[in-house]
């Protein structure tokens, strides 16, 4: 009867060579959700007759739908977008992006870390979501992803022990956030957080743009919204040219009225 103590031949080598393997096989998961991100932004799916990226992937490499809905959702989660202006957005996992791409982790962590980051609260500070990221990336490189979920859930709690939004001091600085990223299409994804009080005005003035242009108006709500908002972006515009045409007037004036003078 042998010894568990006892190291089987071979053991250490089979070991490594199993290790090595693994880690090729995330890197080229990494690359493989490069190529999805790419794809996306291009928008081939919409150019090659299909009717969403997932039944395109899906077609591609013989996997479920829902299989391809996953890649695709990790892949948005660690991509960088080049602008048409050539600014590069920086992935929503910045450190999950670099981690992966070293082989160090594999798709379960990405999900592990990505759903604990979604249960954030809204009202935490800024930098909470990065500083998060960052615990959990350490932690994935040294345990498997049940640990990481487990991780998560202690920082969940330290940041929100009651799972209710504080009072008082904890809301007596309040923190506006926006965060966004541009596609190769030019087209902006944005998130965020802002104050009370501005969001008073930003929701009564979007409720006031969103109206339906009468019983025609077909468009769904969210699309009205988001019109609105562009609206007010391009109204917001335009009172700013305004003024800046106001100030050369009125610099323009006064120069005249020197010389005048003279």
């Amino acid at each position: 009867m042998s010894s568990f103590t006892e190291t089987p031949p071979g053991l250490p080598e089979l070991a490594q060579n199993l290790v090595e393997i693994m880690t090729k096989i995330r890197t080229l998961h990494s690359s493989a959700l490069t190529v999805i991100a790419e794809l996306d932004q291009a928008d081939i799916a919409r150019v090659a007759g299909y009717s969403s990226l997932s039944a395109l992937v899906s077609d591609l490499v013989r996997i479920t739908p829902r299989r391809a809905s996953r890649l695709i959702a990790q892949a948005g989660l660690v991509a960088e977008v080049i602008t048409p202006t050539g600014h590069t957005t920086p992935a929503a996992l910045p450190l999950v992006r670099h981690a992966l791409r070293d082989g160090v982790l594999d798709p379960d962590h990405v999900d592990a870390i990505a759903d604990v980051v979604k249960k954030i609260p809204t009202w935490a500070p800024g930098d909470t979501p990065e500083i998060v990221e960052k615990h959990l990336v350490e932690t994935a490189r040294a345990a498997h992803p049940s640990v990481v979920r487990a991780h998560g859930e202690t920082l969940l709690a330290r940041i929100d022990p009651d799972g209710d939004q504080p009072a008082g001091e904890a809301l007596a600085a309040p923190t506006n956030v926006f965060r966004y990223r541009r596609d190769q299409t030019g087209w902006m994804h944005f998130t965020g957080t802002i104050e009370p009080e501005t969001a008073e005005e930003l929701d009564a003035m979007l409720g006031a743009l969103a109206k339906p242009d009468g019983p025609t108006d077909e468009r769904h709500p969210t699309q009205r919204l988001g019109d609105a908002f562009c609206d007010m972006v391009h109204h917001a515009i335009g009172v700013r040219h305004e003024a800046l045409v106001y100030r050369v007037e009125v610099r323009d004036l006064r120069r005249r009225v020197v010389v005048a003078a003279w």
